[in-house]
Formats: structure tokens, sequence, C-alpha cells
């Protein structure tokens, strides 16, 4: 009975999620229809050249704030923008997650005690850090030179190089991998802090 239940909702789930992406397609298509995306960049066109976006990305960052996937397909396969554009308007995008994500995530955990507004303001600002990450970031950088000194050897012929831009870019790789390797351990030791607190409390309850 567990087992089928267990199914049984993992199937419902799925189904749901589903739904949403589809029924978020057919919405981004209606804007399309209904030239709502070319009224929006009227709109927002005077504004998004101080953030380094031109207005040719304007429908699909649109279309990335409902659906996370057509987003980024369309930032993708715009051929009239630069590379340095796409990658930071898609790590806007990812950050925020998209809303049909987030209505995904609130019909899960409309159940429970989990605040939704702390999550809705948590992914906002992850998309506009992560925007401003990949701003500084290729401000520093050129995107066809993130390549690290493994690689060097057998690109050198065939890309120009900084070796110090390399070593930059090592350097910020490593560092993340430390940062990812320290959060596990913490979160380690703070499970097993935790199940130790539980289990003197038992012992106190006993």
């Amino acid at each position: 009975e567990i087992l089928g239940d267990a199914i049984k909702n993992s199937i419902n789930i799925l189904l749901m999620v589903s739904g949403f992406i589809i029924s978020f397609s057919v919405f981004i298509n209606l804007l399309d229809v209904l030239n709502v995306t070319t009224v929006f960049s009227k709109f927002t066109r005077i504004i998004v050249p101080y953030f380094g976006i031109s207005e040719k990305s304007l429908p699909a960052m649109l279309k990335g704030f409902f659906e996370i996937t057509t987003g980024i397909k369309n930032i993708g396969s715009l051929k009239t923008i630069t590379l340095t554009e796409k990658l930071i308007i898609t790590s806007i995008i990812l950050g925020w997650g998209g809303l049909s994500v987030h209505l995904q995530v609130i019909s899960i955990l409309s159940k429970t005690d989990l605040s939704i507004k702390i999550y809705i303001i948590g992914k906002l600002l992850h998309g506009l850090i992560s925007g401003m990450y990949t701003f500084a970031l290729l401000h520093l950088i050129k995107p066809d030179m993130i390549v690290s000194y493994y690689f060097i050897d057998k690109l050198k012929n065939n890309i120009s190089y900084s070796p110090h831009m390399c070593a930059a870019i090592s350097i910020f790789l490593l560092s993340g991998i430390i940062i990812l390797i320290l959060i596990i351990i913490l979160s380690t030791i703070f499970l097993f802090y935790i199940k130790y607190i539980l289990s003197l409390i038992k012992q106190l309850k006993c």
C-alpha cells in the first residue's frame, strides 16, 4: 500500500509539472500572437541599455520570466546579440527559475509551513545576483577565453590566450570547488550535531 501510494503521488506530481510546462508554453505563444512581447519591448527599451542588455533580447527575457526552458531556448537562438549578453541573460533566467517553476513549488509546498514569500524573494535575488556576477566576470575575461592550463597545450594552436587570464580562471574554479567541499563538510557536521542533540533529548525524556 505504501509503495502504491508513493507511485501514485509521483505520477500526480509528474502530470502536474507537465501540465504547468504545457500551459505556460501555450501562454507564451499567446503573448507572441497578441504582440504583448513587442509592447513590453517598447516600454522597457529605455531602461535595459544601462544594464548591458539590448532591446532585441527583451521578448526572450519576458518568456524566460514565465518559463525557463522557452526563455533560454529563445535567447540561444538569437543571432543579433553577443555571446556575453546571452550569458548574462541566461544567468538571470536560471537564477530566477521561471514563474512556471515557482507555481509548481507553491502547489507542492502549500500544505507545509514553509514561507513562499521568502522563497520568491530569494529566487528574485538569486536571479539578480547571478546576472551581476556574470556581468562582472565577463568584463574581466572574454567568453572564448574560459579555459584552464590543462587545455592550453591542446588548444594553443587554434586560439589566442593570456596565461594570466587562464590562471585567474583556474583559481576561480578551484575556489568554487573548495567552497563546495566546505559546504558539504559543514552540512554533514551540522546534521550529525542535530542527530546528537535529538538523541540526547530522547534520553532525557526517558
